[in-house]
């Protein structure tokens, strides 16, 4: 869902937790930038599969799995 203009105002920037790591994420991206980033990631993390770097990606697959369930974009979750 969208942040309205009153909680994009009140707060720049939001803590996700993923896994141990937390990712600090601007608040003025839209719904779109957020869906790309994580669709990005989520590429990131299939390079990093397939040279057997799979900690790595399994951590950008969480990343892109925060987003992808906080913007409620069902298929990619």
């Amino acid at each position: 869902s969208l942040m309205s203009p009153v909680g994009l105002a009140s707060s720049l920037t939001k803590e996700i937790n993923v896994g141990v790591s937390t990712v600090l994420v601007a608040q003025g991206k839209t719904q779109e930038q957020r869906r790309q980033e994580a669709i990005r990631l989520n590429e990131e993390g299939l390079k990093l599969l397939n040279q057997a770097k799979y900690k790595e990606a399994l951590e950008l697959y969480e990343e892109a799995l925060v987003i992808f369930r906080e913007i409620g974009d069902k298929p990619f979750e």
